[in-house]
């Protein structure tokens, strides 16, 4: 029984020597277990690289990072380290920073814990070389010709490595590559100018050119030039029209002006084909794309004639197309196709032989024909010396009397004219009221004082299109109605001009000097230029398109109404505005420093953020910048 006891103690004994052994095992400290990752992604100055951990260690590690030195064997105590956050086991990253180029350099994974610090295998990596972009800019482009031109690349910095090849590419498209097309010039690496020249070119054509040069960092361009080369104006010949005894009226299109732009514009004649400027010729004043007509007098009864448009520039002289006609002996009265027009053109027939001879043309220099059912006018042209018409209370339906070159007053009220050309002429009368007038052309009229029309039978079909330019009106009002085009460009003595709840989507004033008050509210403009209008004094524009308005230079304006566009600039304000509404725009900004305003409104600018005022400024009449971002107490600038 004793010996039974005895064995049993010691099995017990030996149980619990075991436990504790094991609850030794458990508990022992160690240090984490981990390994280093490979360096990849290296460049000049920065690696990825991290380590990856086998085992967290006992306590598990609190701290875990990668250090690297420029010797073997960094620590985190001598070197450069990175901590990443995390814990557990597993693979983690890091980024090493700001390293130099070209440099070895010696890295380790690691992690800390109550134990100690652990690392990882030693790895070694080395940073790449810087590589620069050479830098260089493109020579501007001279000595051009209609088919080449010379420009260049200027290299002020190599690069590195050195560049091995440098030119310039070109196109006919903006931004060109070497892709594109390109001339290499260079490729010894060198700093300096290097001339190119561009040849086979295609005449009046703009290039775009930039420079490049190509090294391992890849390829650096230049800033973008352009150049149009010189070339010929493209023209043609119009047919002859208004043919009479003596005269008839020709001209020609200038479809492109060339490069440089042509000098002068005309036509030639002859009585023989192929005419030149060494024959008869006419030139016409003017410049830029479009129509021109000259008229041809002095000629030969019965004879044909051979005309050719012609256009000058310093490459040369160029010919349109060559058109031929016939003067006539004697203008039948069939030729005018209304017949009571012709009955009354009768009176003029003095030898009775059913036509107007010259002299008998020649001789009328007042046409009264009124009140007669007259639907056309047409043939009224062949009547050069006519300086009074009067075919008010007829049918009319359209009138152009352009050529009528001495016609100085015109009745024509109460007709049904849709279309009203008298352009170019020396009229000082213009009377067409109640008429459904819906294009109106009075441009070049410049002895033009009174001008006297409205559309109130006519609701339904007023005017669209109205053309006074250069005319000596000093007040032109034509509101609530369709215009979508105005030109009074020229008109020197146009004080108060009132255009205002119309459709108009452009207004040329250009030269109108004596512009006092403009009032164009309610339309379609998207561009407005009254920048330089030194006698405007009030300007309202507003409930248009437009996204920028520059009213520098109008040193008396007190009054601008340009709320309700897209102006996203209000610039060149003077110190004599006193009252300003740029309210229901996109503004962001506004300086009205320069002004002595009584009245600013400047609400419902969803992105105004930025406002100068004027120190002292009173505002008596009020301010209001409600619905923008300016804070009173830090948004707005006072300025001295």
């Amino acid at each position: 029984m004793k010996q039974v006891f005895k064995l049993s103690l010691k099995v017990f004994l030996l149980t619990i020597s075991l436990g504790i052994a094991s609850c030794d095992d458990e508990t022992k400290e160690s240090l984490a277990v981990l390994t280093t990752v490979e360096a990849y992604n290296i460049t000049a100055d920065s690696a990825e690289t991290g380590g990856n951990i086998a085992n967290v260690g006992n306590p598990e590690y609190t701290e875990r990072g990668v250090c690297f030195a420029t010797t073997p064997h960094p620590t985190v105590d001598a070197g450069k380290f990175v901590v990443v956050k995390g814990n557990g086991a597993g693979e983690f990253s890091a980024t090493l920073s700001n390293l130099t180029q070209k440099t070895t350099y010696y890295v380790r994974a690691y992690a800390i814990n109550a134990v100690g610090v652990a690392y990882g295998n030693e790895i070694e990596m080395t940073t790449e070389e810087n590589k620069d972009f050479a830098v260089l800019t493109t020579v501007a482009a001279t000595e051009t010709t209609a088919t080449s031109a010379q420009t260049g690349v200027n290299i002020t910095a190599i690069g590195n490595p050195p560049y091995t090849e440098a030119g310039i590419c070109f196109s006919t498209s903006p931004n060109p590559t070497t892709d594109s097309g390109k001339i290499t010039v260079v490729s010894n690496g060198a700093v300096g100018a290097f001339p190119v020249t561009l040849s086979e070119l295609s005449q009046a054509t703009t290039y775009y050119v930039r420079a490049y040069a190509v090294n391992a960092a890849g390829i650096a361009y230049g800033n973008e030039i352009s150049f149009k080369t010189l070339g010929l104006p493209v023209l043609t010949t119009s047919p002859a029209t208004y043919v009479a005894l003596f005269s008839a009226v020709t001209g020609g299109e200038i479809v492109e002006e060339g490069n440089p732009a042509y000098t002068e514009r005309g036509v030639c004649y002859a009585t023989s084909p192929n005419p030149t400027t060494d024959s008869n010729k006419i030139a016409i004043e003017g410049n830029g794309n479009g129509v021109f007509s000259a008229t041809l007098t002095g000629l030969n009864f019965a004879t044909t004639y051979y005309v050719k448009a012609y256009a000058i520039n310093p490459i040369g002289t160029v010919y349109g197309n060559e058109i031929s006609f016939t003067t006539v002996a004697e203008v039948a009265l069939e030729t005018f196709e209304d017949a009571n027009f012709r009955t009354y053109l009768n009176t003029f027939d003095k030898d009775e032989n059913g036509s107007l001879s010259e002299a008998e043309i020649l001789a009328v220099t007042r046409i009264v024909c009124t009140s007669r059912s007259i639907a056309s006018l047409n043939g009224i042209e062949f009547f050069k010396n006519v300086t009074y018409l009067s075919c008010r209370d007829n049918q009319i339906t359209s009138l152009d009397l352009s050529q009528c070159a001495k016609l100085d007053t015109l009745y024509c009220y109460n007709n049904q004219i849709v279309s009203l050309n008298a352009s170019g002429l020396p009229l000082k009368l213009v009377s067409c009221y109640n008429n459904p007038i819906t294009e109106l052309n009075v441009s070049g009229c410049t002895n033009l004082v009174t001008l006297s029309f409205n559309t109130a039978n006519f609701p339904n079909n007023v005017i669209e299109s109205l053309n006074i330019a250069g005319t000596k009106l000093t007040s032109l009002s034509y509101n609530g109605g369709k215009l979508k085009s105005l030109d009074t460009s020229g008109c020197t003595a146009l004080a108060t001009l009132n255009c205002y709840t119309n459709q108009l989507t452009s207004l040329d004033i250009t030269g109108c000097t004596a512009l006092t008050s403009l009032n164009c509210y309610g339309n379609q403009l998207t561009s407005l230029n009254v920048a330089g209008y030194t006698a405007l004094t009030t300007l309202s524009c507003y409930s248009n398109q437009l996204t920028s308005l520059d009213v520098t230079g109008c040193t008396v304006l007190n009054n601008i109404q340009c709320l309700r566009n897209k102006l996203q600039k209000l610039e060149g304000l003077s110190s004599a505005l006193i009252q300003i509404n740029c309210s229901e725009n996109e503004l962001t900004s506004l300086d009205v420093s320069q002004c002595s305003l009584i009245r600013l409104d400047c609400s419902k600018n969803p992105d105004l953020a930025t406002l100068k005022i004027k120190t002292g400024t009173t505002f008596v009449a009020g301010i209001d910048y409600s619905g923008t971002k300016i804070n009173s107490n830090g948004d707005i600038t006072w300025v001295d």
